[in-house]
């Protein structure tokens, strides 16, 4: 729910809030970030989206395997398949 929303620019940022008439705290996040404001929401859907077509294809792939071959892996085994297949998409 959070990634759509930041896809779709909608997060309660703090000028949303204010605009809502809450209160918030001028400090920003842990007094770092005073203004902060998504920003990144283009590159939060790019990620989305490879990690969604790299879930497909790797679903796909081990249907495949299992139905025409004979090995099988465990949704571990699948799960890092996907982390490191987008990992390396990230890096290089």
């Amino acid at each position: 729910m959070v990634a759509w929303m930041t896809i779709l620019n909608k997060l309660p940022t703090k000028d949303g809030l204010l605009a809502w008439g809450w209160t918030v705290d001028d400090r920003g996040c842990n007094g770092l970030a005073p203004n902060l404001k998504v920003k990144h929401s283009y590159f939060l859907a790019i990620l989305l989206r490879l990690a969604w077509s790299t879930y497909i294809h790797s679903i796909w792939r081990e249907r495949n395997q299992r139905q025409f071959g004979s090995e099988q892996r465990s949704k571990d085994a699948l799960l890092d398949e996907i982390k490191k297949v987008i990992r390396l998409r990230l890096t290089g």
